[in-house]
This record gives structure tokens, C-alpha cells and sequence, in this order.
């Protein structure tokens, strides 16, 4: 994440009740478990640091806050750390369970401010693509679902999951919901956070069997189509381009256009897809490129009822 240009933060394990409602622990996992009621301490040094934290959404997301109040650049932090359980290790074990993970914030505007740069301010994209560095960088590919979760803004918002049948839940991602960010007293219009749970990416780097492959350089041109398509809303981009990646012989697929309007009719959405073709060891012949064009297509229709825009 440093390398992603973030700034590492360190926050007490213990915190206030109050702030911890501020932006409140995620709701149970697809596995079913969840954190439950904070962890007092006996002897708490103050009021401000009685409660064992549950998450380290509302520390991080105060300590961006503070910056916004004396910085008016780029705010870019993340805090690695344990939160803690009192029920994950069962009745006979005393002690709480301690879960490693990492939370990231994004606030403020993306650049500093200097002639050119421009004045847009970080949005969703940013920190999905400061989860993407981190997996791939581990090797791991993952997937990014729809995710309902007080913490961020409705419709704005995924949950991270393998990329695999198990679908094992990696952390969340999403746009900071405005009644929450406001309870921090930032002096900034939005803010856009990620979580990760990082005992299950050590699960998954210690799964992997091999060791990462390196290809050559591509010897062959490749040829790029556009797929005009029209699908229904609740259709999930990323599924499309799951199957257009199956091909063998695609080598990348992009959203370069989605749509929702007029002339689509009600409940539907066109999306514009750019895939590239390439071989390995011959150049394609446009039959070829057309013949793996149509298999595409009657997946899509198949899988997704997704059909070409006439």
C-alpha cells in the first residue's frame, strides 16, 4: 500500500464506545460469523480508552478526518492491525480472539494542487484499485459483488471475494456513506474505504502450489473488437467480462462504455466491451477472430441473456 502512494497510520487498540458508533463494525460475514459486543477494559487509562476496538473502520476514518482539518492535499492512510472477539474462540477459552486485518481511507483531492493537475478528489475507483495492487501483487485474483452495509453510501459498494467456488470473503470496498462521514467533523465533501482480512490472505498465499509463471513477449499481432451489448440492469459487469476472458484466445477485456437511458427500454443498460484477440504462434485471420467473437456472444446470451445491440 506504501507503494500505492498511502501512508501508513497507528491508532490505540482501545477506543471509546462513542467513536466506534461514529462507523460501526461490519455485519457478519457470508461464513456466517461476526464481532460481537466490544470488550470493556477493567481498568481503562480513560473514558476515551475503555472498549477493546471491534474495527479499525471508524480509528482510520477519524484519523483521516484530523488531516482533512489541517491538510487541504491528498489524504491517503491505511492502519494494519488486530481488532478483537469475545465469542469467536468458544465458552472455554477466555481469551478474545484476535483478527489481523487493514483498513485504507481515501479523502480530499487525488492530486496536489499544482497548475494542470486538475481538482477531481478520489473516488470508488481509487481504492478498488488499491485492493487490485495488494492481490495482485499476492498472486491472488478475486472478484468485486454487490455489498449492502451502513458504513457506505447504497448502491456504492462491493464486497471482495475469491475468485473460485468457495468465494472466500477477502474484505469490503465502497464510497463512505455523507451522514457518516459527517459524524467525523472532516473537512472534506466524501471519502472512499477498503478493508482487508488479512489472516485470510496468508491462508491464500499459503494455498498456492507453484511458483508465479513468466511468459515471452507476444510475437504475433493482436486484433481488438468491440462488443455493442444490451443487458439487464442487475446484470454484473464483471460477470460479463468473465466470460469473454474465458476465451482462449482473449487476452484482455474492458468496459469502455455503460449506458442507461433511452431507447434500451425499462430495466435494461448497454454496455460497450473492447476485447483483444491474440495467438501465441500464428497471426488470426479475421475468420478466426470472428469465429471466437461468436462463441462470446452466445455465451453472453446463454449464461447472462445478454444480447448484441442491434
Amino acid at each position: 500500500l506504501t507503494a500505492y502512494g498511502m501512508k501508513q497510520t497507528l491508532t490505540y487498540v482501545a477506543i471509546s464506545d462513542e467513536l466506534e458508533e461514529k462507523a460501526p463494525p461490519p455485519a457478519p460475514k457470508s461464513n456466517g460469523t461476526r464481532l460481537t459486543d466490544g470488550i470493556k477494559l477493567d481498568n481503562p487509562v480513560s473514558g476515551q480508552h475503555a472498549t477493546l476496538r471491534r474495527s479499525l473502520r471508524a480509528p482510520t476514518l477519524e484519523s483521516a478526518a484530523r488531516n482533512t482539518r489541517t491538510w487541504r492535499g491528498p489524504v491517503a492512510l491505511f492502519e494494519s492491525g488486530i481488532v478483537f472477539d469475545s465469542q469467536e474462540r468458544g465458552d472455554n477459552d477466555p481469551l478474545p480472539l484476535q483478527i489481523e486485518g487493514v483498513t485504507g481511507v481515501m479523502t480530499g483531492p487525488r492530486n496536489v494542487s499544482i497548475w494542470g493537475s486538475g481538482e477531481a478528489d478520489f473516488d470508488f475507483f481509487d481504492a478498488k484499485g488499491a485492493v487490485e495492487h495488494v492481490l495482485e501483487t499476492l498472486g491472488i485474483e478475486a472478484r468485486f459483488i454487490p455489498l449492502e452495509d451502513s458504513t457506505y453510501a447504497q448502491g456504492r459498494s462491493a464486497e471482495v471475494v475469491t475468485n473460485d467456488r468457495k468465494g472466500t470473503v477477502l474484505g469490503s470496498v465502497g464510497v463512505v456513506d455523507d451522514a457518516v462521514w459527517e459524524r467525523f467533523d472532516a473537512e472534506s465533501n466524501a471519502a472512499v474505504m477498503f478493508e482487508l482480512d488479512v489472516e485470510a490472505l496468508y491462508s491464500l498465499i499459503g494455498e498456492k502450489t507453484r511458483a508465479d509463471n513468466y511468459a515471452p513477449y507476444a510475437r504475433y499481432p493482436d486484433s481488438q473488437r468491440d462488443l455493442a451489448l444490451v443487458a439487464d440492469s442487475e446484470i454484473r459487469v464483471g460477470d460479463a467480462l468473465r466470460i469473454c476472458m474465458q476465451n482462449r484466445l482473449v487476452r484482455s477485456a474492458s468496459v469502455f462504455d455503460v449506458y442507461e437511458g433511452g431507447g434500451l427500454g425499462e430495466g435494461k443498460k448497454s454496455l460497450g466491451i473492447r476485447v483483444t484477440y491474440q495467438s501465441e504462434t500464428q497471426t488470426l485471420t479475421s475468420e478466426q477472430v470472428t469465429r471466437a467473437e461468436d462463441q462470446i456472444v452466445n455465451r453472453l446470451e446463454r449464461e447472462l441473456g445478454v444480447t448484441l445491440r442491434r
